[in-house]
């Protein structure tokens, strides 16, 4: 196969009903491209008949190809693969439970080539609860009327590295990947695979489209678990590092703890305690070196004050309608 412009791929794991939608809504749109375009999908041991659905809906398809992995691997990894696996200039990297604006595929290849020199494009995404019944907001709500254009630099800082870090919503040129391996770690916790993207775009412009060609579901998170040290010690750890190489002078560190919330803070910290985060686990450490004044005062209240049935019940209690309980 001709090397493509573009290669979209679907990690998946244990979702093979939502798959399905994200792949009708892609596949619709990727076959008048077919030419520009390859589409894989990358089963992580699936145990709910993905592989079966693979293997009857698509042996031999002119334009879908799948993998069916044996080995389960966790997120960042499995993000990797990935990059590993495809062959296209650029990748994006699609969430098995998103679902592609009609108008998704052409949006991205016209971006792609009026601005073949680019190294990452953020689009904006719609978020909507599980049944997308009800659409709750943009993840950016910054509007430009033209796309605009960033150096890395001022990227880093002007959008929320959360945000960054939902895959969908990135293109990047794969190679990036490769170049950007040593910022690869797993001191980044749930976010690893943001380090290469950022790290391995360096001098290349990028790009920001305002307008949501993505719906993003909000539904049971799988990683709930993991979701304090990922954004309390993962992404940090991320900025703290290309502030260190100079891939930024714009102090993304402080910009990160400018955006965070007391109640959020407050809220992750709970919840680590509901998840059984004791108080001599490294989470605290390393998320307390990231804390100052108050919001660290509340931090180590939450740590050794706060016991574990407690933070479950209040968690129980407040968490958003689509959060699983504790």
């Amino acid at each position: 196969m001709q090397k493509p412009l573009l290669s979209v791929v679907i990690p998946t794991l244990n979702r093979v009903e939502l798959l399905q939608l994200s792949v009708q809504a892609l596949l619709e749109q990727i076959v008048p491209h077919a030419d520009k375009i390859e589409f894989l999908l990358l089963n992580n041991a699936s145990e709910d008949g993905t592989a079966d659905w693979l293997e009857n809906t698509f042996m031999n398809h002119p334009v879908v190809r799948y993998i069916n992995f044996t080995e389960r691997v966790e997120i960042a990894d499995s993000i990797s693969r990935c990059a590993t696996y495809s062959i296209g200039e650029y990748l994006w990297v699609f969430g098995d439970d998103d679902l592609a604006m009609p108008f998704a595929i052409e949006t991205i290849i016209r971006q792609l080539e009026t601005h073949p020199t680019y190294g990452i494009f953020y689009f904006n995404c719609l978020r909507g609860e599980r049944h997308l019944k009800e659409y709750i907001n943009l993840f950016e709500y910054r509007i430009d009327l033209q796309p605009a254009t960033f150096s890395l630099d001022s990227f880093i800082s002007e959008f929320n590295p959360i945000h960054l870090g939902f895959i969908t919503a990135l293109v990047f040129r794969r190679d990036n990947w490769q170049n950007g391996k040593e910022f690869y770690k797993e001191t980044y916790y749930g976010y690893n695979f943001l380090g290469p993207i950022l790290g391995g775009n360096q001098g290349q412009p990028c790009l920001y489209y305002s307008f949501p060609i993505v719906i993003c579901r909000l539904g049971p998170q799988r990683y709930l678990r993991k979701w304090p040290l990922y954004t309390l010690v993962g992404i940090p750890n991320i900025l703290k590092d290309v502030a260190n190489a100079k891939l930024t002078t714009q102090r993304p560190l402080e910009k990160w703890s400018d955006r965070q919330t007391l109640v959020g803070l407050i809220k992750t910290a709970v919840l680590a305690k509901a998840y059984d985060y004791g108080t001599s686990h490294f989470f605290w450490t390393d998320a307390l070196t990231y804390q100052q004044g108050f919001r660290r005062t509340c931090m180590q209240w939450i740590r050794y004050g706060l016991p574990a049935w407690l933070a479950r019940f209040i968690f129980e209690q407040f968490a958003d309608r689509n959060t699983p309980k504790a």
